[in-house]
């Protein structure tokens, strides 16, 4: 290797290595600040159960495959403080650097490779998933690792490259169940490669032991384990819920947004920078039948955009910019690279410096600035300082009400907080957590420990009894009259809102008695009300209310 070359590699390591290092700072940042909110919560009471529970319990409340449950399991036995359970996440975020730079060696020079690492450590969402208690982190990784390796395989179709692939693929969609369609389409691509360039052609043999293992990872992953819950009345198409328009509803006006808006959405997903990523990708995609060898990425996520659209089409999978979508992203990241490089081809040299200097400038600042945003926030909910007050201010026979949806996460640092609180939830939650109903806190007189009774659920039957139902508002109305029937002073928490059930909770709440808010942060709100006796025969909600409608409450200082 020549001096100028062993030169260039030096400093393209060191590059990469400070951009591994800022990554790991941006996603280390607070790391252990931010509240566990209600998906992490969930997902952590979700895997405290016994093994052979696991996979029932996950399918129950989580439209996700179960390894990543299982680690959370055994890792969990070691501590569960937040740092603690977001460490695995923020290890495979800071991994996915070098992983994604590798990645795009194998189709782009060194400076497009660069800036493809670079899409990635300033890419907000990805540095969310490195900061929660999700597989979605590991998802990228195992996504970009599938990529790899298949990128080896292709340069050199070998058994020892063959066997590698193999396991990676076979795990890799348990992580995530998008990760079968990236596979289905990284497959595809290499097919119609291999079967238009001789050169890629490796030995049948190697091939075969490389596409049997897919199909069969691909079977177990999807019919086995749980995908049935994403097509489901909670999830699926027709539902009434954030998913609802990630798929085809049969109309046209349905199908243009699935083409232009949720295609746009996903890029912007991506990055801030979306549109621009879209713009890099279309020019990598275009040159295909110039560029045809270093363009087989670019070839995958046409395949993989159109293989996720068509699931959607039937109903299958989810299109569009959430994170349901972050199997794409090493892909979408790759073929900004591969634009990249087309870029670099331009002349002269002066214009084009100053062409991709500007455009690396633009993308990093924006994705910096919007990261830093970000983990410098208390978003999307922060319960601890929440709890922490009504901790300190309740009175042993105060009532406490909590709203359905802040159960797993107020769970978490009541029995974080209070001895009598982890004795009496335990070490699992495979009662309450189908439930998830409110509970009450009721003392035994001449007892120091505390009971955790649960509200009747309408006619014995809790399991069917949705996770975040609207039609669960009138039991939720009934378990806070239950609670103001019981105790001269009720506190209310609420949290993760859904529609307007916590405007209606608030105005029973306040027609039940003197109502004063106590603490609030971010989509986290603690109300102190003396029961008046006037709940009796009120009519329990309003049919819609409004800011106005809305009883006023005083603030404490």
């Amino acid at each position: 290797m020549s001096d100028p070359e062993q030169r260039r590699r030096i400093q393209q390591i060191a590059a990469v290595a400070a951009l591994t290092l800022f990554a790991a700072c941006l996603r280390l940042y607070q790391l252990d600040e931010k509240s566990l909110w209600f998906d992490e919560a969930l997902f952590f009471w979700a895997t405290q159960t016994d093994l052979g529970q696991i996979i029932a319990l996950n399918g129950l409340v989580r439209a996700s495959p179960p390894l990543y449950s299982f680690f959370i399991h055994f890792w969990s036995a070691l501590g569960d403080s937040e740092w603690w359970l977001r460490l695995p996440a923020w290890i495979a975020g800071v991994a996915s650097i070098p992983v994604s730079y590798l990645v795009a060696r194998h189709f782009v020079p060194r400076g497009a490779a660069l800036f493809g690492a670079m899409l990635v450590a300033t890419s907000v969402r990805h540095v969310e998933f490195s900061q929660r208690v999700s597989e979605y982190g590991f998802g990228y990784l195992a996504a970009a690792l599938v990529l790899l390796a298949f990128a080896r395989y292709r340069a050199k179709p070998d058994r020892r490259h063959a066997v590698v692939l193999m396991v990676l693929a076979a795990l890799a969609p348990l992580v995530q169940y998008g990760i079968g369609i990236l596979i289905a389409a990284l497959l595809l691509a290499y097919l119609l490669d291999a079967f238009t360039d001789p050169s890629r052609r490796g030995p049948p043999s190697s091939i075969a032991i490389v596409i049997v293992p897919l199909a069969l990872a691909g079977a177990i992953a999807w019919f086995q384990l749980g995908v049935g819950e994403i097509l489901d009345s909670q999830y699926g198409p027709g539902s009434d819920t954030y998913l609802s328009r990630a798929y085809w509803d049969g109309s046209l006006q349905s199908l243009v947004r699935l083409v232009a808006g949720s295609t746009l959405d996903i890029f912007e997903y991506a990055h801030p920078m979306g549109g621009i990523l879209l713009v890099l990708c279309a020019v990598g995609v275009a040159n295909i039948p110039r560029h045809r060898g270093e363009n087989w990425a670019a070839l995958a996520l046409g395949i993989a955009l159109a293989g996720t659209f068509v699931a959607a089409l039937l109903g299958l999978y989810p299109y569009a910019g959430k994170r349901h979508a972050f199997f794409l992203l090493p892909l979408i990241f790759l073929s900004a690279s591969i634009g990249v490089a087309r870029l670099q081809r331009i002349e002269p040299l002066a214009e084009r410096r100053v062409l991709l200097g500007a455009l690396a400038a633009v993308v990093a600042l924006a994705g910096a600035y919007e990261s830093l945003r970000y983990v410098r926030s208390d978003e999307p909910e922060h319960m601890r300082p929440v709890v922490a007050t009504l901790l300190r201010e309740r009175a042993p026979e105060d009532a406490i009400f909590l709203y359905t949806p802040a159960v797993p996460a107020a769970h978490y640092y009541l029995s974080q907080h209070d001895p009598a609180l982890r004795r009496a939830l335990g070490t699992t939650a495979t009662e309450w957590l189908p439930r998830l109903v409110p509970l009450d806190l009721d003392p035994r007189p001449g007892d120091d420990t505390e009971e955790i009774r649960f509200a009747a659920c309408p006619d014995d039957d809790c399991d069917r009894v949705p996770i975040l139902g609207s039609e669960t508002r009138r039991i939720e109305i009934d378990r806070l009259d239950a609670a103001f029937g019981r105790a001269e002073r009720v506190w209310m928490l609420l949290s993760h809102c859904r529609e307007d059930d916590c405007e209606r909770l608030r105005a029973r709440a306040a027609s039940c008695g003197d109502l004063e808010r106590v603490a609030a942060a971010p989509d986290v709100t603690l109300y102190r009300a003396v029961p008046s006796g006037a709940c009796s025969g009120v009519t329990p909600a309003l049919e819609n209310p409004t800011q106005e409608d809305a009883p006023e409450t005083r603030s404490l200082p």
